[in-house]
């Protein structure tokens, strides 16, 4: 199973176009939010339009610069993983939207108290039987993904106490654009693709329930990174 994680589009829909020739490969197309650059309804409609056919393999959070119309436009489509879970393929995937208060305020914003009940929600993907892939658009806290250019972390408590209890195979967030990154956390693989609006995305391939590989791409100009892709044993 080939899932590929698109973050941070900001309604930069030149690059979907690009990537729209790959996206017959992947098996489930994750987006982590930011999907539109302070959109609403008519942006992810017109998203949706450039993913064509591939738009049935979307599910999505939206992030803090998407409003919450846009959110309430993949329910409607039946693609947002917002405070709920789907099974398919043999994969959960579990999510949540939003971001935590960020300075100058955004349309999407929670607070920790509100993360941690949105977390707890989800916390029935892990009675599936099947690895749960958790979909966030804020990063967990006190990981190579959270953190900004001052070193400092400033993911979500609740979202790392969440992994902590309840660890996921993988998880996918975004937000934080220089945290552009693959690391480990316990046995949980986190992935901050980087901004897509500037071509990043990541690909990971699931084989028996397991991680086998996870990379980062750019369908800018086709670049990779080397120091951060994994194969995995």
């Amino acid at each position: 199973m080939i899932l590929f994680a698109l973050s941070d589009i900001h309604g930069n829909l030149d690059n979907l176009k690009k990537i729209r020739p790959h996206l017959t490969d992947a098996d489930v197309i994750l987006l982590t939010g930011d999907i539109t650059h302070f959109g609403k309804e008519r942006a992810i409609a017109e998203t949706l339009q450039v993913f064509g056919p591939h738009a049935a393999k979307v599910l999505a959070v939206t992030g803090n610069c998407d409003y919450l119309e846009a959110g309430g436009a993949l329910e409607r489509e039946g693609l947002s993983l917002h405070r709920s879970f789907k099974t398919t393929m043999g994969l959960t995937f579990a999510g949540c939207s939003g971001s935590l208060p960020c300075p100058g305020r955004t349309p999407n914003e929670f607070s920790e108290e509100e993360f941690a009940l949105f977390a707890s929600e989800l916390q029935p993907a892990f009675e599936t039987g099947s690895p749960v892939v958790l979909v966030t658009h804020q990063p967990p806290f006190g990981t190579a993904a959270d953190r900004i250019g001052s070193g400092e972390h400033v993911g979500s408590k609740a979202f790392r106490a969440f992994i902590d209890a309840h660890p996921p195979m993988l998880s996918f967030c975004g937000h934080i654009h220089e945290a552009q990154s693959i690391s480990t956390l316990g046995a949980t693989q986190i992935i901050n693709p980087g901004p897509f609006m500037k071509g990043w995305y990541a690909a990971a391939k699931v084989e028996q329930g397991l991680v086998t590989e996870v990379e980062l791409r750019n369908v800018v100009d086709n670049l990779e990174a080397p120091n951060l892709n994994q194969q995995l044993k």
